[in-house]
């Protein structure tokens, strides 16, 4: 059995095979807030699907939503080199966004 044939019959990557597409849902999610992070380096979900994302919100006049997209990072927000995505700590400035937002957001209230 290769490595990719044992990836592909794992439990956990199966069960991703019967999720629906993010794309096919974000219609359904009314008028919570969105916010989208992407590491433009990512190669497991790649900048493309963040920008349709973002385009198909826009479409449905979604109020509140937010795209930040990171040079360099890769899936985890860690510096991506070339194809390999090495593991390490959330930049600070990713969670400096991300703390942001969701202040700005409590502060709606």
């Amino acid at each position: 059995m290769t490595l990719l044939s044992q990836i592909e019959s794992d439990p956990w990557y199966q069960s991703h095979k019967h999720m629906q597409p993010t794309i096919e849902i974000i219609e359904n999610l009314g008028t919570q807030n969105i916010l989208i992070l992407q590491g433009e380096k990512d190669i497991q979900t790649n900048i493309e699907q963040a920008l349709l994302l973002e385009q198909k919100l826009t479409e449905l006049k979604h109020n509140d939503h937010t795209l930040i997209t990171y040079a360099g990072l890769g899936h985890t927000f860690y510096p991506a080199e070339g194809p390999n995505e090495l593991l390490g700590p959330i930049q600070d400035y990713v969670l400096a966004d991300l703390h942001a937002w969701l202040k700005e957001r409590s502060l709606q209230r």
